[in-house]
């Protein structure tokens, strides 16, 4: 029940804009904004550390102070999807000494919320900052994907 409340709540939240919809993030620039929401969505760092590390990324991005309450937001939003991730997982693996086939599927649909948060996440930043932000992030999901191509590390 409560993960059809996360999908709501991430879908209703992507849906609106301050900017007009904007198309959807592609694949590569997703991989992007995967790294960078579920890195400081953690569960597992130390917020002191999730808080400076997105004023950097604030600061860098240029966000005004609505984008960065709207970044914020996202983080936040993808920090209870990681949480409820870790403890559904955490559940299925401790039920027996030996993963069954179902378990491993229970645990790859895991696998697809977090990806369907990034998606619905990404495309939330990317609508609610303003048109030359979102230009830049794509870009850097451009470029990232680029040189993960090339083997540039």
């Amino acid at each position: 029940m409560r993960a059809i409340l996360i999908a709501t709540v991430l879908f209703v939240s992507a849906s609106g804009s301050i900017w007009g919809q904007a198309p959807p993030a592609t694949p590569s620039q997703l991989g992007y904004f995967r790294y960078v929401l579920t890195t400081l969505a953690n569960p597992m760092y130390d917020q002191q550390f999730v808080a400076k590390e997105a004023d950097l990324i604030i600061a860098s991005w240029a966000l005004n102070e609505g984008e960065a309450a709207a970044f914020r937001s996202a983080v936040q939003k993808m920090h209870v999807v990681l949480e409820d991730v870790r403890k559904e997982r955490t559940v299925i693996v401790s039920r027996r000494s030996v993963l069954t086939s179902t378990d491993r599927a229970e645990i790859d649909a895991l696998s697809g919320r977090v990806e369907d948060g990034v998606t619905l996440l990404a495309n939330q930043i990317l609508n609610s900052v303003r048109p030359e932000i979102a230009a830049r992030l794509r870009r850097a999901g451009e470029i990232v994907a680029n040189a993960t191509k090339i083997g540039v590390n």
